[in-house]
């Protein structure tokens, strides 16, 4: 009779170790995603570029390619490839559609039923006012960050997406995406 008590003792103790040890896993990863989500926006790259067309322009690294096309059903969009990236997943995505076929509050439902963080923010240096949607999601084992910003403007609604595979935020990728928007203008 000792010796179930004691097992079932060394099998309470192990299972409550385990817990400890999960929550305190998660503690440290939430600490670091909260100290890298801060970034102060970089004033430039080095060797940075102007992406430029008749609807958009911005600055971006040298070696970030950008590949634009229509949009089916109306739209265009612009596809920076992160410098840096390891995977073509790595992205940020400028979508330009008219208010008329992309209703602003249909991507705000859809941003939050994802459960990303929802906060005010601005574009370019005309301090254009949008909504930003920030955070990340765990899709078939990947963990997924996310940072979209969401604006109307001129008849149409703007969403400039990140997204990018990682467990924790990538410094690099969101100076990049900052940059991006801080030096947007339309």
């Amino acid at each position: 009779m000792n010796k179930k008590i004691l097992i079932i003792a060394l099998i309470i103790c192990a299972v409550v170790a385990m817990l400890i040890f999960i929550a305190v896993s998660f503690m440290q990863k939430s600490a670091r995603y909260l100290q890298n989500t801060s970034q102060p926006v970089p004033t430039s790259f080095q060797n940075e570029k102007t992406y430029s067309s008749s609807l958009i322009s911005f600055s971006k690294p040298e070696k970030a390619i950008v590949d634009s096309a229509p949009i089916e059903g109306g739209g265009n969009s612009v596809i920076v490839h992160l410098s840096g990236a390891t995977s073509t997943s790595d992205i940020i995505e400028i979508q330009m559609t008219p208010v008329s076929l992309t209703p602003i509050q249909r991507i705000y439902d859809i941003m939050s039923a994802f459960g990303l963080r929802k906060n005010s923010a601005t574009v370019g240096a005309q301090n254009i006012p949008a909504v930003e949607f920030k955070g990340s999601m765990n899709l078939g084992g990947k963990t997924l960050q996310q940072d979209v910003v969401v604006f109307e403007k001129n008849g149409n609604v703007y969403k400039f997406q990140m997204m990018y595979s990682a467990p924790f935020t990538n410094p690099s990728f969101e100076s990049q995406f900052q940059r991006v928007l801080s030096t947007t203008s339309i």
